[in-house]
């Protein structure tokens, strides 16, 4: 269900008038009720991973939860500092660190095979030189939506429970509404619960400056999707087809390669943002206009912020 598709817009504005006709308490169940409709409708089989995803985290992290709560409450009666504190420490990190693994390693594990299993088979067959009968035929794999960043946003949300960062929430639903945001499960930006459990949950009011702020920011990005994007591809594509015909300027063609990923990409974000400011909910910035970097590193810190966030709080 592209977000320019008139399918997309009437489920949009269906949902939207449902949520705020409804009285305020309902809004977080119509907005967990729009998630499992959209992915219901890219189809029910790859509803299945999100659903045995989040009940495995939400899980793991309730009872990691529980230990970190109870290590801390006979820390804080016990008044316990030095060897006793980190004895403590260390009996809740044999308790959690098993199943915390686990979880990891299932987690990881459907995310590499889903996304990575043919294209490691291709890469094989090619390395061998393998054809015909002897060549290894890739998989019929289901490759659920948004597997990448609800896995990214699970991880980000186990860990700062493990890390005492995030108290585990015991309501399961509010997890799941967290973890299956739909405006974000095509394009991102990676979530963090903290930032978000608080706004999905909220009896949000109809606010007209947010309104029309979000319609803007998605006008802008359908701008940047099928305007700037479409026509630096079609011009990209003329020159990569025929490089001999552009001699001089077929270095544009990489040039214009740039302009389509960033069209297609930061103007999908912008229309993640404008939707979700329409229900008061207020995103991440994802990219801070990368183009006008000055070092690699500050090119990292402007293209896709909320991934290279993530990757520097929960693996560097």
């Amino acid at each position: 269900m592209p977000f320019h598709s008139f399918t997309f817009l009437f489920f949009l504005g269906a949902v939207l008038i449902v949520y705020y006709v409804l009285p305020g308490v309902c809004r977080r169940w119509v907005l967990l009720g729009a998630n499992l409709l959209f992915y219901l409708y890219v189809g029910w089989e790859k509803l299945i991973f999100l659903v045995v995803t989040s009940i495995l985290v939400y899980g793991c992290s309730v009872f990691i939860g529980k230990q970190y709560e109870r290590m801390q409450h006979q820390i804080d009666v016990q008044g316990l500092k030095g060897k006793g504190k980190m004895m403590l420490q260390a009996n809740y990190k044999k308790k959690c660190n098993g199943p915390l693994i686990v979880s990891i390693v299932l987690i990881i594990g459907v995310l590499a095979y889903c996304k990575y299993t043919n294209m490691l088979i291709d890469l094989w067959n090619q390395m061998r030189g393998l054809v015909g009968n002897k060549r290894i035929d890739t998989l019929k794999l289901i490759v659920p939506l948004g597997i990448s960043y609800y896995t990214f946003q699970s991880l980000g949300y186990l860990l700062d429970v493990y890390w005492g960062r995030q108290q585990a929430d015991h309501n399961f639903l509010k997890y799941a509404l967290f973890v299956s945001f739909f405006p974000q499960l095509v394009q991102g930006p990676i979530g963090r619960y903290g930032r978000l459990e608080g706004q999905l949950t909220a009896e949000h009011s109809l606010d007209f400056h947010k309104i029309k702020h979000g319609l803007e920011r998605i006008l802008w990005g359908l701008f940047k999707k099928m305007v700037i994007a479409e026509w630096a591809g079609v011009y990209r594509q003329a020159i990569f087809a025929d490089p001999d015909t552009y001699k001089g300027i077929a270095i544009f063609g990489v040039f214009l390669y740039t302009i389509e990923l960033y069209g297609d990409f930061a103007g999908g974000i912008d229309i993640v943002l404008g939707i979700a400011e329409l229900f008061g909910i207020q995103m991440d910035e994802n990219f801070r206009q990368p183009t006008f970097s000055v070092s690699i590193s500050d090119f990292w810190r402007r293209w896709h912020i909320s991934l290279g966030a993530w990757m520097k709080d929960y693996v560097f």
